[in-house]
């Protein structure tokens, strides 16, 4: 009891650290860390926070925010150190991400990547992506036409402790407004409708998946319109479209 007394947890990292390091937590600020005590805010701790912690841990966050942290040049701090050299350590892995793993893709892959990532319960990536400058509000109307956040993503698989990581790192829970509706210069999609996979017998009949053809790439998804692989259409013998059930909805895709 002792020990979960003295720890607090810096909730959009997923790692506890020691009172004493709070307090430099705290002065960095909410854009970075967002402090809550294990003890005392009672309730914060939801199963989806606690589901984030035990997914990411700082076993798995070190390995993103030390890196490349050498210790005989940086040592940690040690339990008995002074305010200004823990300040000082704090500082260079969180606000510098001196020692970082930083993914050094464009923007746009780091926004695919994140859209693809929040499906999974690969959280200690979506924490990666999201600190090396993924758009957690960002909206990929080529990726997923269905106008969906990260967060919406994530909720619409079944990934609570995603939304959950993604609400501490700033993620708008809202539905997009009508107003920001995108016009078809941003979209850029050639043809959406539905593609018809048979079923795993010859006695069942087709399922019916949503896909998108853009370009030269034709995206498909699941049951619950996640986003589950795409084929490059130079990989296709033929592709038949016929007109859609539903008028002003695209195409079939067979």
């Amino acid at each position: 009891k002792q020990w979960y007394q003295r720890r607090v947890a810096i909730t959009a990292g997923g790692v506890v650290v020691c009172i004493k390091c709070s307090g430099s937590h705290r002065d960095l600020g909410v854009h970075i860390s967002k402090v809550r005590s294990l003890e005392l805010d009672v309730k914060a701790w939801t199963d989806d926070m606690v589901s984030v912690f035990h997914r990411i841990g700082n076993r798995r966050a070190n390995e993103y925010f030390e890196k490349t942290l050498d210790t005989a040049t940086h040592p940690r701090p040690p339990p008995d150190s002074d305010m200004k050299l823990r300040e000082s350590f704090i500082e260079e892995k969180y606000t510098r991400g001196s020692w970082s793993a930083v993914i050094t893709s464009p923007v746009e892959e780091l926004n695919r990547q994140l859209m693809e990532v929040v499906q999974t319960d690969q959280l200690h990536k979506t924490l990666a992506l999201l600190m090396s400058g993924a758009d957690v509000k960002h909206i990929d109307h080529k990726f997923d036409p269905s106008r969906r956040t990260p967060y919406l993503m994530a909720l619409a698989c079944g990934q609570k402790a995603q939304a959950q990581l993604l609400l501490l790192n700033d993620a708008d829970p809202v539905l997009p407004q009508e107003n920001n509706e995108p016009t078809d210069s941003d979209i850029q999609i050639d043809l959406e409708g539905v593609l018809e996979k048979k079923g795993p017998t010859a006695m069942q009949s087709y399922k019916k998946r949503k896909c998108v053809l853009s370009g030269k790439i034709l995206k498909y998804y699941d049951d619950h319109d996640c986003y589950k692989n795409e084929i490059d259409m130079h990989k296709l013998i033929d592709v038949e479209l016929g007109e859609s059930e539903q008028p002003g909805k695209g195409a079939d895709f067979k």
